[in-house]
């Protein structure tokens, strides 16, 4: 599920979550325990202030806006496999999004998911 969330102040909307179809994703798709580089290309990236990116409800680490069209983030690690959204929040309130624009992938070996009591998973 994504959730728009705007902002309004008197006429002017900032902070809306919409989907921007100009971000794309290189690479976009890792293994679960994530730690990669991501180079995430757009538009409008400076002038905003200080940017968290999120992975579905992670935060991606070192976050650095390298020009006003290109952002590198470290993709943070994923307990489920599959599609998230990411969300670039700036400071100012501005954000981009970008549904199911990124996957993770099982990642042999590595659980990310415990299970309590440590029992085989129930059918």
């Amino acid at each position: 599920m994504f959730v728009r969330v705007c902002v309004a102040l008197g006429l002017l909307m900032v902070g809306c979550g919409a989907p921007d179809p100009n971000l794309r994703m290189s690479p976009a798709k890792v293994r679960q325990g994530g730690g990669q580089s991501i180079l995430i290309e757009g538009d409008d990236f400076t002038g905003h202030g200080p940017l968290v990116v999120y992975f579905g409800t992670r935060a991606g680490k070192g976050v650095v806006i390298e020009s006003p069209w290109a952002i590198r983030v470290m993709a943070p690690q994923s307990e489920q496999t599959g599609p998230v959204d990411v969300l670039l929040r700036f400071g100012d309130g501005t954000e981009q999004s970008l549904e199911s624009g990124f996957e993770y992938e099982a990642q042999p070996g590595i659980v990310l998911q415990p299970r309590i009591g440590g029992g085989a998973p129930a059918p």
